[in-house]
């Protein structure tokens, strides 16, 4: 089936057959929001460039193989990761991302190694996300997924969360830290979750097993509900929540 945001240049079957497989998994619903997204898809090679018809930004594109991302797994960049001491992976629990986006928290938790699920609604962020995974040679201990949070909590497809990180997105500022392309295409595609975040925050904590959330946001702004601890960065606070004497 052709698929006008699809552009295919690449020689490389196994790459090609892999894209193709994962689109063909998507609902119709998914497809239909690729196809007003925006957005054009093109594989070349081994390849996978996202490009928005309304934009000025060259092709985006994922490689968690590229010396950008390596640095965030370096032994001692682990050592000192806020996300990590957070969600306290060095213990291996299983961390489910529920708002992954480009899912480089993901890649990093994943590294520890811990069980990783990530979970991304839309299907365009999600399809570059999963096919950045295959490109890492798919390690066992990292799954991804194209849904919403809401519906993944409730399939019985994966190991059930112990740790439940959140990373809502916000609008992004024309300047600044934050005007990084990757977040400019993704707050393009993604508009502000703010509003879902206090009703995703109930029902990670209301998960079977769950031991604890972590919700990350900017310092300069207060957390929906009242956490347990926080562990503060330079711009980002990691507020955490346990199900169990929670303040909320």
């Amino acid at each position: 089936m052709p698929y006008t945001w699809l552009n295919l240049q690449s020689h490389d079957a196994a790459a090609q057959d892999y894209l193709l497989a994962l689109i063909e998994r998507l609902s119709d619903a998914q497809i239909t929001c690729c196809a007003t997204s925006g957005c054009t898809l093109t594989l070349n090679k081994t390849q996978l460039f996202l490009t928005l018809a309304a934009s000025t930004f060259k092709p985006f594109t994922l490689d968690f193989n590229a010396e950008k991302h390596r640095r965030k797994i370096s032994k001692n960049a682990l050592k000192n990761s806020l996300l990590v001491r957070a969600c306290q992976a060095h213990l291996r629990p299983v961390v489910w991302d529920l708002t992954c986006g480009w899912g480089q928290d993901s890649f990093v938790l994943s590294s520890i190694p811990t069980t990783v699920i990530s979970i991304e609604q839309h299907p365009i962020v999600g399809l570059m996300v999963h096919y950045a995974h295959w490109l890492l040679d798919a390690p066992q201990n990292w799954h991804v997924e194209i849904n919403s949070a809401e519906s993944a909590l409730k399939t019985d497809q994966y190991p059930r969360p112990q740790v439940i990180y959140l990373d809502p997105m916000f609008p992004v500022k024309p300047k600044g830290r934050l005007s990084h392309k990757e977040m400019q295409i993704l707050s393009t595609l993604c508009p502000s979750t703010l509003q879902k975040t206090e009703a995703l925050l109930h029902l990670s904590l209301k998960q079977p097993g769950i031991e604890r959330v972590v919700l990350k946001y900017p310092r300069k702004y207060n957390p929906p509900l009242k956490p347990h601890h926080i562990i503060l960065g330079r711009t980002i606070q990691l507020c955490v929540y346990h199900p169990h004497g929670w303040l909320g």
